[in-house]
């Protein structure tokens, strides 16, 4: 193995070889193998509980109980034994999954989950997105409090910033602690959603965050006047009237340098989400369904997209079985999801047609961590080498572009643009 490849616990062998040749230092090298193992699982698990707004130390106490069986209660002094933890970092654990909703242990002291979230029969005749939403608050989960470090590359020091589709108040409450010295509106079509959202600005760090209602299809720039940064963020694909919204965000937007950042969903990608959802639809439009009837169309159709695949998937049904918040939570998700009542699906080609139509420019994509494997290739030409696509030298970015998109098979797209003159 060569220098450079040598991985820590190589160098520490050779050092050790070098500066005390009478030594083993096999054993060390061992365990120093298990104890970067056992960070390296630590921080994969932590990235899937991350999404259920949990840590490694509350999932553990969590399955702690569910595993000791029914009646699932423990003494604390038994949560001692198999946590290998004192009493003083029990307690503060206990304290942080009983505000999650985890009623069913005795432990927990019976915390009962009062979540909005609630099923009820779908109105065929009057749904719309707003009024989906007005039933089915998303997302119930809040987003990790780093979800907008990423954009500090795309702008420095906004004085206004607009939310455009606030929902729940989860990534403004992100974009409030990035940009802290910035005026915040958030603005949804739900009122569900925007009084949810309302309960984040006890936190002090939102004291620049305002919430309202409002329709991207009406006017904004009358009442709110422009701003710097515009964000939505998984708003426009469930916007029937999209050029009217495009239109009225274009408006809001200071200059031509003012970024617009956009996510909607990708239609290669999730060709077998759609066709999960048209037939939910039809499920729904030809039967007047129950709660109960609701939500078992709701696991039993999760499971086609792979819900509860592998070790994520095995942590959430977990998770969702021993939490009513947690299960009301996942619920939103998986309506938002599969009966969302209307959801355009975008390629590559569409966005583009979308931006000119309203005299956009495109900018650049954002790559995150997380969206790798389901966002647009962050390097083109090194994926088109990686797939062994031959092209010639000549042939235009556009097309790559195009090839990369066929190929690649987006589920999402997440992208800045700027309003052309």
């Amino acid at each position: 193995m060569t220098s450079q490849h040598r991985d820590s616990v190589e160098r520490l062998l050779s050092e050790w070889g070098r500066e005390r040749p009478d030594l083993n230092p096999s054993p060390v090298a061992i365990q120093g193998r298990i104890v970067r193992l056992s960070a390296h699982l630590l921080r994969q698990t932590e990235s899937y509980l991350a999404d259920l707004g949990l840590g490694w130390e509350a999932f553990s106490l969590i399955v702690t109980l569910r595993r000791s069986g029914k009646p699932y209660q423990l003494r604390p002094t038994d949560i001692l034994r198999e946590s290998l933890l004192t009493s003083g970092a029990v307690t503060n654990r206990i304290d942080r999954v009983e505000k999650m909703g985890f009623s069913y242990f005795r432990l927990i002291r019976n915390t009962k989950c009062k979540g909005i979230f609630k099923f009820k029969q779908i109105l065929k005749s009057d749904m719309n997105s707003q009024t989906f939403y007005q039933k089915f608050p998303y997302p119930l989960f809040p987003k990790p409090i780093d979800w907008a470090k990423p954009l500090l590359h795309e702008i420095q020091n906004p004085k206004r910033i607009l939310h455009a589709g606030c929902a729940t108040g989860s990534q403004t409450k992100s974009l409030a602690y990035t940009f802290p010295e910035a005026e915040i509106i958030g603005i949804d079509f739900s009122n569900t959603s925007v009084d949810l959202a309302k309960q984040l600005l006890t936190d002090p760090k939102l004291k620049n965050t305002k919430f309202f209602v409002h329709d991207l299809t009406e006017p904004i720039v009358e009442k709110y006047g422009q701003f710097d940064f515009i964000v939505s963020y998984g708003v426009l694909h469930h916007i029937e009237r999209v050029n009217n919204a495009m239109q009225n965000l274009r408006a809001a937007l200071k200059d031509e340098q003012s970024p617009f950042l956009i996510f909607v969903y990708g239609a290669y990608g999730r060709a077998t989400i759609a066709r999960i959802q048209q037939a939910c639809k039809l499920i729904i439009d030809s039967s007047s369904l129950t709660e109960e009837e609701l939500r078992a169309l709701l696991y039993s159709t999760s499971t086609k997209i792979g819900t509860f695949d592998g070790l994520r998937g095995f942590v959430k049904k977990i998770i969702i079985n021993l939490s009513q918040k947690m299960r009301l939570g996942w619920e939103s998700s998986m309506a938002d999801a599969l009966i969302n009542p209307y959801v355009m699906y975008y390629t590559l080609d569409s966005i583009q047609d979308l931006l000119a139509r309203n005299n956009f420019r495109f900018g650049n994509f954002i790559h995150r961590a997380q969206s790798k494997a389901v966002g647009f290739p962050q390097h083109i030409d090194e994926f088109l080498l990686k797939n062994k696509i031959p092209m010639n030298e000549n042939v235009s970015n556009n097309i790559k572009m195009k090839v990369c998109d066929l190929l690649s098979a987006p589920k999402e797209y997440e992208f800045i643009c700027y309003r052309s003159n």
